[in-house]
């Protein structure tokens, strides 16, 4: 974890009416690379920081693009 980046996600805090993050990507596809690696090491500091945040992790084996939605 880079320092910019581990800080920046130790600073990140959802509003009170925002409920749920949804993140689905495709399990060892290259475009989803980036998702992978921020679900292991920034995830659980921002996880931390939101424990009134539902968190939906989808990884599928079904080739399509990354997607982050929140509700």
């Amino acid at each position: 974890m880079q320092p910019q980046n581990g800080f920046t996600a130790s600073t990140i805090r959802f509003v009170p009416h925002f409920r749920a993050l949804r993140i689905s990507w495709t399990h060892n596809s290259l475009m989803s690379e980036g998702v992978e690696q921020f679900v292991h090491e920034f995830l659980p500091v921002i996880r931390e920081n939101n424990p009134h945040i539902d968190f939906v992790l989808l990884r599928t084996h079904t080739e399509c693009d990354p997607f982050i939605v929140g509700e």
